[in-house]
């Protein structure tokens, strides 16, 4: 406390004018001195820098390497930080020689005063002030020294003093632009001598790197980061200047963002036009529905490559990887091309062709046999043994046919329901390729889903219609009351329904040869005695274990580039008939083995070539040609506003349309908002 109230009671005294003036003058008197001591300081290291130049030292002192690539912007940062133009970027020195350029600041000199330092010299040559007379300097020192070196670049540098009073104190060497190709009449060699000169110049650690990219190039495809990264892995002496940004002014651009409102103000002002959806939605869904029905009469838009599929995927994605009852592999013409369409519906119609073919008669077991033959036995004739002959071949031929016939229903469907995408893309390439607007649905994803819903609807009850539809066709022709058992054209040569004028008709594009299935009954392959083949509704058939001297042996039942028509040879028409002779020619059990063979046959060719083919192309193509429309339409379009509208209107819909509206409104403001701010900034630089 003492020495609070002593300090308390010291008077205080103020200064006098004398005392105030006198300090504020000792003041300017030493930052005067601090400026010229500054100065005289920075005029010894710029000398000191001369010097070495000229003798070729090297200085260990901090100095700013600008590098970046070539018309990155460099010199006109130069130009920035000197506060004055001199038409370096019309001479493009960059590329040929780099330049040391020291710049002292000295308030007297309004005007800048450049020097340049002799050549091999630490002189300095008379002031030059005239912007072009600095160019001209430049060009013409750097001519001189490349005709004199005959190279395209060098790395001696030029060394330019700039006095100016808006200048700092501040030495940059400015390094040639890195270049991926050398120029026209220049060596090959060119980019890699200036990158190593670039190295050269930026390797000294004393020295800070100032790098420069255009804005306009994405960071992570850089040409020549790695090439700093190289220099200075930790980018620690490294400044990394974005130049350019006049570049990027199309980005503030509200264009885009307001296109995107208008399409917000149309779906929100839709959401209360009922008419205008229904009339915008049908318009699609016809489109969509032409599309298909182009598809199908062939096309090669989109493009094959891309969308079509080949048979191996075909199967792999519509989950029916092979055919029910055939062992081999089938492989139709062209199963290696990528088709869509009506090509990819007629290479399943063949496969199935081909399948169909390749499926092996069963033989029956004895006791099965006898079963029948002795109820037939009893009824009177000569037709005993060939009515039961036929009934077997009317039971083989439904186990092992009708899982076929349901398997091609599947892939046809799979084929047709691939065919929406496609439409969907081809409708928009037509938009943008050119301009036809078929209903702007873009955006209402409920729509498109129960457009897409409704669509594979229809393809699942065509398959379902079909399959029933040629089961019928399998149940008529393995009907007792068909007579396609006993039609002559079997016994005298192939009808006109023949599988031949087919196999003629088939056209092979692929490079490969088509393989044919192995062939159960071949000579070089034997079957397995007692190998048993599973079939819808059949558990006792069995391929037969040692076929007799007299029963007739198939020579195949596949070809290449077609199905083929399989008839065991016959011994004569007297088997067919059912003569009384069979004793002769071998055992009854034989005999109706041969015989049913024979039916099954004939009820196959029946069955695949006259009815299943037509009823598949008709029933599967012709809807989709006439009726898709209709049937869209019933389901989609025959229905009252409130439950049309639930397709474009979820719950909460129209409170995130409006939402997105602000949304897009606020970056519309702020985009105008930079774009001006960048104006102003670009123009007061």
């Amino acid at each position: 406390m003492a020495t609070s109230a002593a300090f308390l009671k010291t008077p205080i005294t103020h200064p006098t004018n004398d005392t105030l003036s006198s300090s504020l003058s000792t003041k300017h008197n030493e930052t005067t001195d601090s400026s010229s001591f500054s100065k005289f300081r920075f005029e010894a290291y710029n000398r000191l820098q001369s010097a070495a130049v000229a003798f070729g030292e090297k200085l260990p002192i901090p100095e700013i390497v600008a590098l970046g690539g070539q018309s990155d912007g460099k010199s006109s940062l130069l130009e920035a930080l000197l506060g004055f133009q001199f038409n370096v970027r019309e001479v493009e020195m960059g590329t040929c020689r780099p330049l040391i350029l020291q710049m002292v600041h000295d308030p007297t000199a309004l005007d800048p005063r450049c020097r340049f330092q002799e050549e091999d010299s630490e002189e300095y040559g008379s002031p030059i002030v005239s912007s072009s007379a600095i160019a001209d300097t430049i060009k013409s020192r750097t001519d001189a020294l490349l005709k004199k070196t005959k190279t395209a670049v060098t790395s001696k540098p030029i060394v330019m003093r700039v006095e100016y009073a808006h200048c700092p104190n501040l030495t940059i060497i400015d390094t040639p632009g890195f270049v991926l190709k050398a120029k026209k009449g220049e060596p090959e060699s060119t980019p890699e001598e200036i990158l190593s000169m670039v190295i050269s110049l930026a390797s000294p650690p004393n020295r800070i790197l100032l790098f420069l990219q255009q804005s306009s190039v994405e960071w992570c495809s850089s040409l020549w980061l790695d090439a700093i990264r190289d220099i200075d892995p930790t980018f620690r002496r490294t400044l990394i200047v974005v130049s350019k940004f006049d570049n990027r002014l199309k980005e503030f651009t509200e264009r885009e963002v307001t296109a995107q409102l208008n399409i917000m103000d149309s779906k929100i002002q839709a959401t209360s036009d009922v008419a205008h959806l229904r009339r915008s939605s049908m318009l699609f869904a016809s489109s969509i529905c032409n599309h298909v029905g182009a598809l199908i009469d062939g096309a090669a838009d989109p493009d094959p490559e891309q969308w079509g599929k080949t048979t191996e995927e075909e199967k792999s994605e519509s989950g029916m990887g092979s055919w029910p009852g055939v062992i081999s592999d089938i492989k139709p013409p062209n199963s290696t091309l990528r088709l869509y369409g009506g090509a990819a519906f007629e290479r399943v119609m063949h496969e199935f062709r081909c399948a169909a073919y390749s499926v092996e008669y069963p033989t029956v077991s004895r006791e099965k046999m006898s079963n029948i033959t002795l109820a037939h036995a009893g009824r009177g004739g000569g037709r005993g043994i060939q009515e039961a002959a036929a009934e077997i071949a009317r039971a083989a031929a439904k186990s092992w046919l009708a899982p076929l016939l349901d398997t091609a229903c599947e892939r046809l469907a799979f084929v047709l329901r691939n065919l929406f995408a496609l439409s969907m893309e081809k409708n928009q390439h037509l938009y943008f390729d050119q301009g036809k607007k078929t209903g702007d649905m873009d955006g209402y994803v409920g729509f498109h889903a129960a457009l897409r819903r409704s669509y594979n609807c229809f393809i699942q009850d065509l398959a379902k219609q079909r399959k029933q539809l040629v089961r019928q066709h399998l149940d008529s022709v393995t009907s007792p009351y068909s007579l396609v058992c006993y039609e002559t054209d079997l016994l005298y040569g192939p009808g006109p329904n023949c599988t031949r004028s087919y196999r003629t008709s088939c056209l092979d594009f692929s490079d490969q040869e088509n393989i044919p299935p192995a062939n159960m009954n071949n000579k070089d392959q034997e079957t397995t005695p007692g190998r048993l083949l599973k079939a819808e509704g059949e558990a006792s058939m069995t391929v037969a274990e040692t076929p007799a001297p007299d029963q007739p042996k198939e020579q195949g039942n596949f070809i290449e580039g077609g199905a083929r028509k399989r008839h065991p040879r016959m011994l004569g028409d007297s088997r067919m008939l059912g003569s009384q002779n069979s004793s002769q020619q071998g055992s009854t059990y034989n005999e109706i083995c041969s015989l049913a063979a024979q039916h099954f046959a004939r009820i196959r060719e029946v069955l695949v070539e006259r009815s299943v083919a037509t009823a598949l192309n008709s029933g599967f193509l012709t809807p989709c040609r006439e009726g898709l429309m209709v049937a869209l339409g019933m389901d989609l379009f025959a229905v009252k506003d409130e439950e049309f509208m639930d397709m474009f209107v979820a719950p909460g819909a129209i409170d995130i349309l409006q939402s997105e509206r602000e949304s897009l409104k606020k970056l519309q403001k702020t985009l105008h908002s930079c774009l001006t701010e960048f104006k102003s900034v670009a123009t007061s630089l």
